[in-house]
């Protein structure tokens, strides 16, 4: 199978400082354990989304993980997740759809799923792959939505993706439509999508008559075409915080400016007039380790305190105000405690599946829960990430131990085993109930 990177724009991104008032409320929320309350915020959305309801009757906090075709049985056995997700890529014209000649690859992979208990998720990134790297990736699916050939071969392949997860009998697929296109859509347009123009009106026999012939009418055609073909298929928008331009990360936004910011991405997505079934969002899709050994950025890679909360209070921003359920999506795996993890090579640190899965107090999980987060899907963005299996091919590895991880591995995993050993106890506890 390809080795598929998706490369979420690191975007540098200069900021408002935000006032001293705004700095220190955020900063004495995260030292007292609590939540800075946000401005005109409601309660957590409670959206509709199927995952609310609850998979196999249990309504709670489910994680999921990348997965290989052929694998699903052995992770259902494993009992560390209840969602696996594979990315469809390579480009319009030369990507999943030419991966298995003769073979329908959606539907044994969804059938597959469905048969283990496992809810099968797609990422549907094509727009960004099907134009020359010579282009800016920002600017490459605007190139092919300025193409009808191009957006008429793109609504047959997913005409073709319905087709098959309709015909997988699986009883949940969420396609997970675009990850990043949205975010560059958001910057290229100023947060209005109508300024960005889409000829459906030649695609009439795909997806009906009447659709605005701009972002929005894509959106929507989206919605009709699952409507009309798979209505078992949940679709997601994906909700990039670094969409406004400026990531409130790495300017170290405050409350207020996170706040701003975070209503930019509802009226852009709200301005789609397009009912997606639930959100998807980021976390950051590599190791802090690996961008700082591979991208040579500074210990700003490293998610502090303070960082998570304005993530959790981006979201649950967005999530109030559009009643979205959100999914955090490719969630790196790195650990700060096996020895295995030595900052080399499909071993490199992080913190974030120990802030979520590591915390024995539950709070942090509770925390995005009570933002409207209803599943947590883990997985690298690039080739030489840490992985949950032995893509480094090295077996159990137990270097000498740097910044005091002195813990040996559980498995051959390259993480050492970390992910499946905390995800097990997670769900060998006590899962994190959703609110309905």
């Amino acid at each position: 199978m390809l080795a598929l990177v998706l490369a979420v724009a690191s975007l540098a991104l200069g900021g408002c400082a935000g006032d001293a008032t705004d700095s220190a409320s955020l900063d004495d929320s995260v030292a007292s354990g609590t939540s800075a309350p946000a401005t005109d915020l409601g309660p957590p959305a409670g959206g509709s989304s199927f995952l609310r309801e609850g998979i196999d009757g249990e309504a709670v906090l489910h994680l999921g993980m990348s997965d290989r075709p052929g694998n699903a049985a052995a992770l259902a056995t494993e009992g560390v997740a209840q969602l696996r997700y594979q990315y469809l890529a390579g480009g319009i014209g030369t990507g999943w759809t030419t991966w298995t000649p003769g073979a329908p690859f959606v539907r044994d992979y969804a059938a597959e799923s469905a048969d283990a208990g496992l809810v099968p998720v797609f990422s549907y990134y094509q727009l960004v792959q099907s134009v020359s790297e010579d282009v800016a990736e920002g600017d490459r699916p605007f190139r092919v939505l300025e193409d009808p050939a191009l957006v008429r071969q793109y609504f047959e392949e997913l005409a073709e993706f319905f087709d098959q997860a309709a015909a997988s009998g699986a009883p949940h697929v969420i396609l997970h439509l675009e990850p990043d296109f949205w975010g560059f859509a958001q910057q290229n347009s100023s947060d209005d999508p109508s300024t960005i123009t889409v000829d459906l009106d030649s695609l009439s026999d795909l997806v009906g008559d009447g659709l605005p012939q701009d972002l929005s009418g894509l959106a929507q055609a989206v919605l009709r075409m699952r409507d009309e073909r798979a209505p078992n298929v949940s679709v997601a928008y994906h909700m990039s915080f670094w969409g406004s331009g400026e990531d409130p990360i790495l300017s170290d936004a405050s409350p207020r400016r996170v706040d701003a910011l975070a209503d930019r991405s509802i009226a852009f997505y709200e301005a789609l007039d397009a009912p997606f079934d639930l959100t998807f969002t980021e976390l950051g899709d590599r190791d802090a380790a690996f961008r700082q050994e591979i991208y040579g950025q500074d210990e700003s890679a490293w998610w502090t305190p303070e960082d998570f909360e304005r993530h959790r209070r981006y979201v649950q921003r967005f999530s109030s105000a559009t009643s979205q359920d959100i999914v955090i999506w490719q969630i790196p795996y790195g650990n700060t405690q096996m020895r295995a993890m030595d900052n080399t090579w499909n071993h490199f640190q992080d913190n974030k599946v120990e802030w979520l899965l590591d915390d024995p107090s539950g709070a942090h999980l509770q925390a995005y829960v009570d933002a409207g987060v209803v599943a947590l899907l883990f997985g690298r963005g690039a080739d030489g990430a840490t992985d949950a299996s032995d893509a480094n091919g090295d077996g159990v590895t137990n270097p000498p131990a740097i910044n005091g991880n002195d813990t040996g591995s559980f498995n051959a995993d390259d993480d050492g085993g970390f992910f499946r050993h905390v995800a097990t106890r997670y769900y060998d506890g006590s899962p994190v109930p959703l609110r309905r």
